[in-house]
């Protein structure tokens, strides 16, 4: 009886050049850049898998245009709640409605894996949290990864300022679609608000609209952001709402001309509890001022005002737009809703704060 010849695999190619499985794994998966790995060692693996006949298995379907996938979802970890509550439910519809997808995360050095993964599973469709696209060199990046391997292959953009970027910069194919919040409208609503009740002095770790707020007659007063080592994480961290509010009582304030402005509910909340606990009443003392509303903030009994972005909406444009019966525009802007956090106006909001894809 003939002998079978041994199954050749990655663990047995790592055992025969005294290398771990893992940068065997790296180097025959086609991510060997993104981890240092010499390159006399990359082409000792080459070769040697090259004599003996062996092909990754992931790499062959790949060729053979069995491992395709029909979305996959480009997102980052430091998403905020709001659209992390935006990722599950897209995923959970796409496993329920068996649409098979690739989820490819990346920070600032992770592009050349995101790369691979797009080359590698030759998507129909890519979805886009585009927010992370704003930090760094991170839009530069992606044009080019997206020129190289996504050039024909439609995209849909979720959030993002692009850094003011026109439709003709991000769009590449007809069946672009970015959809996003009324940014600027929200900072609009919020100067206003502001105004309206008295206030001078505007503190935050965000100065995006210093010019505004000067136009309505408010001087902004930036706040130093705490020292974790990500532009994106500080914005969504209890640490952050408590480090800047340790630092307004470090400065002279006007109490009932001032306001403090947060990116996110769950800071601000965090912020207003500091200060809470050393005797300042909020929306009396400070204002509190938040945008990208979060539902978490409805379980506290926290008074602040919030300007609501509309992802369950944004979701269900999303979803028509995989499923080719998305018509509405291609570039479009959101409009945000103001909530006021414990008020008798909360309650009415939030009996009627159910939205769909109209």
């Amino acid at each position: 009886m003939k002998s079978e010849k041994p199954k050749i695999t990655i663990a047995t190619i790592a055992k025969d050049l005294s290398l771990s499985t893992r940068t065997v794994a790296s180097v025959l998966n086609g991510n060997s850049s993104g981890r240092k790995i010499a390159e006399q060692t990359v082409k000792r693996v080459k070769d040697y898998a090259d004599k003996i006949g062996f092909h990754s298995n992931i790499v062959a379907l790949a060729i053979n245009g069995k491992y395709r996938k029909d979305v996959i979802i480009v997102t980052h970890s430091s998403n905020s709640v709001a659209e992390q509550t935006v990722f599950a439910q897209l995923t959970e519809y796409l496993v329920v409605n068996d649409i098979s997808f690739s989820v490819a995360y990346h920070t600032e050095k992770g592009f050349p894996f995101l790369a691979r993964e797009i080359e590698l599973f030759n998507p129909k469709k890519v979805v886009v949290f585009a927010g992370i696209l704003d930090y760094y060199d991170y839009f530069e990046q992606w044009q080019k990864v997206r020129a190289s391997y996504l050039k024909n292959i439609p995209c849909f953009f979720l959030h993002g300022n692009l850094y003011g970027k026109k439709q003709s910069e991000i769009f590449m194919t007809p069946g672009d679609c970015w959809i996003r919040s009324d940014h600027k409208r929200a900072y609009l609503e919020i100067a206003e608000a502001a105004r309206e009740k008295g206030v001078k002095y505007v503190f935050t770790p965000y100065v995006e609209e210093p010019e505004l707020f000067a136009e309505y007659g408010m001087e902004t007063i930036p706040l130093k952001r705490p020292d974790i080592g990500s532009m994106t994480i500080y914005e969504f961290l209890v640490e952050t709402g408590k480090y800047a509010a340790k630092q307004l009582l470090e400065k002279t304030f006007h109490k009932g001309q001032t306001a403090m402005l947060f990116r996110n509910d769950i800071v601000t909340c965090a912020a207003i509890r500091y200060l809470s606990s050393k005797g300042i009443k909020a929306q009396d003392d400070v204002l509190f001022l938040s945008y990208d509303y979060d539902v978490v903030s409805q379980l506290l009994n926290y008074a602040f005002m919030s300007w609501r972005i509309p992802h369950k909406q944004m979701q269900n444009y999303m979803i028509k737009w995989i499923n080719d019966e998305y018509d509405g525009e291609k570039s479009r802007l959101m409009e945000v809703k103001k909530i006021e956090h414990n008020t008798e106006s909360q309650i009415g909001i939030n009996q009627n704060s159910s939205e769909s894809g109209k």
